[in-house]
C-alpha cells in the first residue's frame, strides 16, 4: 500500500506540511507532525489544543480508502504565528507510553510460573491493554523475578531480555498493544525499492547484517519482505514528507539477529524490603513483603536466613525466627536470585523488653530468655524458675517445680564455709540400704551405723 495524502481524523482544517512517524522495536513509536490552520483557525485554535489523542491517517493508493497509520497520545502541542499564519505542531507517542509511567513494586516469588503468566499479570493490571506472546514465553521463570523503581513497560522489556526477546510496540489501536517477542508470521510483502543499502555491524559481540531501503510502500514493523533474495523483517520504519511525498525508511534485519541481551536492575544493589516471615524449615524461611502488590501467589520461595555465624560442618550458630517475625529481605547485588533474609529492625512493643544497653539478652516467644548483666548472668522461664549466677552472690537456682540432680559419675559437693541444706518437710539421704532421715527428728538406718 502507498499512501496518496495524509490527514489527523479530528483535526480536518489542519493543513499538513511535515509528518514524521518513527517505529523502533522495544522502545515507544513516535509521530511528529507540522501543519498550517486553514481559513477557520480562530475558531478551531482552542478547540485542536484540547486534543489528547491522535489518529493519523493516509489515503491509500490500492483501495482510494483512508488507513490508519499511527494511534496514540499527544505529549506536546504547540501554536504559533508564521507568516501571518498559525502553525500547529503535534508530538505523539504511542499508547505503550501508559505503561512507562509509574514505578511499580512487585515480586514474583513462584518460580513454577512461566515468563508469560508473569507479563500477563502486568498487563491486566492495566486497564485497555493487550498483548500478544510468543509461544517460547511459556517457559518456567525458575528465578525470582523483582520489579523495583520501574515501570511496567520497563520491568517488561527486562523479562523479556532474559528470554532474548523483544517487545515490539503497535500503533495502530486505540489502546495500548504490544508483541512480547517476535510472532510468527508467514506473509511476505512486495516491495518496490527506491534505494537499497546493505551494511554490517559489531553489535554486542554479534555481527549483523542490515539492510536500508526507501520505498513508498508502508510496511509495520516485524512485516517480512524480500530483498536481493534476503527474506528479512522490519526491524526500523521512519515514515516522512519528502518533496511532497511520503516516503518510507526500513532497516531490515533476518529474525535471528531481533534480540536483547539478558540485564539486571541495578536499582536492586545494596536494597532490603520489610516483611514478615511466613513458614520456617530447617535454616530458610517463606516471607510475605509488606508492599508487594503481587498478593495472589501461593507457592512461595524459600529463602537462606543470615544468621550471626554459620559453617559448613554444622557448627555456628542457629537462631531462626519464629512465624510472623518481622524480617527484611536483602539484595547483596542486582541478581535477584541471590537474594537472602536478614534480622530486622525492632518494632515499638519489640523495644519494651530492651531499655537498658548495657543487658545483653535471648529471648524466645515462649518467654524463655537468657540475659547478661554487667554483674550476673540469669536463665529464667519467667514462670518461676530461674538460675542466676551472680558476681557477688555467687549461683542460686530458685524453682516452683522439682529440681533433679543426676549424673553417671560421681557428685561433689563442696562448700568452703560450710554446707547449708533447708527443708519444710524433710531431708533423706539413701544410699542403697543405708538410710538418713531429718524430718522432725533424725532416724539411722543401715548396715553399720557408727558415731565417732
Amino acid at each position: 500500500m502507498k499512501a496518496e495524502s495524509i490527514h489527523i481524523q479530528s483535526m480536518p482544517l489542519l493543513e499538513i506540511t511535515n509528518c514524521k512517524i518513527v517505529k523502533k522495536v522495544n522502545t515507544h513509536l513516535s509521530a511528529e507532525i507540522r501543519g498550517f490552520l486553514k481559513k477557520e483557525k480562530d475558531k478551531h485554535q482552542e478547540e485542536y489544543l484540547q486534543e489528547e489523542n491522535v489518529n493519523i491517517l493516509v489515503l491509500s493508493d490500492t483501495d482510494n480508502k483512508w488507513h490508519s497509520v499511527f494511534k496514540g497520545l499527544i505529549t506536546a502541542i504547540s501554536v504559533s504565528a508564521k507568516n501571518g499564519l498559525a502553525e500547529l505542531v503535534i508530538k505523539a507517542e504511542s499508547y505503550t507510553l501508559l505503561l512507562d509511567i509509574e514505578n511499580k513494586f512487585r515480586v514474583f516469588q513462584d518460580v513454577t510460573k512461566s515468563y508469560k503468566e508473569v507479563a500477563k499479570y502486568i498487563v491486566e493490571q492495566n486497564k485497555n491493554t493487550i498483548s500478544i506472546f510468543n509461544r517460547a514465553a511459556n517457559v518456567p521463570i525458575h528465578n525470582m523475578l523483582v520489579q523495583y523503581k520501574e515501570t511496567d513497560w520497563k520491568f517488561l522489556k527486562r523479562v523479556a531480555a532474559e528470554l532474548n526477546m523483544l517487545l515490539v510496540a503497535d500503533c495502530t489501536n486505540d489502546k495500548a498493544s504490544f508483541y512480547f517477542g517476535i510472532p510468527e508470521r508467514t506473509k511476505v510483502h512486495d516491495v518496490s525499492c527506491l534505494t537499497v543499502k546493505k551494511r554490517i555491524l559489531a553489535e554486542d559481540g554479534r555481527k549483523i547484517q542490515e539492510m536500508l531501503i526507501e520505498s513508498r510502500e508502508i510496511l509495520n514493523l516485524l512485516d517480512r519482505v524480500v530483498i536481493m533474495g534476503i527474506t528479512a523483517s522490519v526491524y526500523e520504519a521512519q515514515m516522512e514528507i519528502k518533496n511532497g511525498e511520503l516516503v518510507n525508511t526500513y532497516i531490515l534485519r533476518r529474525l535471528k539477529d531481533f534480540y536483547a541481551e539478558r540485564y539486571y536492575n541495578p536499582n536492586l544493589a545494596g536494597v532490603s524490603f520489610s516483611g514478615r516471615v511466613k513458614e520456617i524449615k530447617n535454616a530458610r524461611v517463606q516471607i510475605l513483603l509488606d508492599d508487594d502488590l503481587v498478593t495472589s501467589e501461593d507457592h512461595k520461595l524459600w529463602f537462606d536466613f543470615a544468621t550471626v555465624y554459620s559453617s559448613s560442618d554444622g557448627s555456628g550458630w542457629y537462631c531462626m525466627p519464629e512465624r510472623g517475625d518481622r524480617i527484611r529481605l536483602y539484595f547483596p547485588d542486582e541478581k535477584e536470585k541471590n537474594a537472602y533474609v536478614i534480622s530486622s529492625v525492632p518494632s515499638e512493643r519489640e523495644n519494651r523488653f530492651r531499655t537498658n544497653p548495657d543487658e545483653k539478652s535471648i529471648r524466645t516467644i515462649y518467654d524463655k530468655e537468657i540475659r547478661f548483666t554487667p554483674d550476673k548472668i540469669i536463665i529464667t522461664n519467667h514462670n518461676g524458675i530461674k538460675i542466676i549466677l551472680n558476681d557477688k552472690r555467687g549461683v542460686e537456682i530458685i524453682s516452683n517445680r522439682d529440681i533433679d540432680i543426676k549424673a553417671g559419675g560421681a557428685i561433689q559437693v563442696e562448700g568452703g564455709d560450710g554446707i547449708e541444706i533447708l527443708s519444710d518437710s524433710g531431708i533423706i539421704l539413701r544410699q542403697g540400704r543405708n538410710i538418713l532421715m531429718v524430718r522432725d527428728g533424725i532416724l539411722e538406718q543401715g548396715l553399720n551405723i557408727e558415731h565417732r
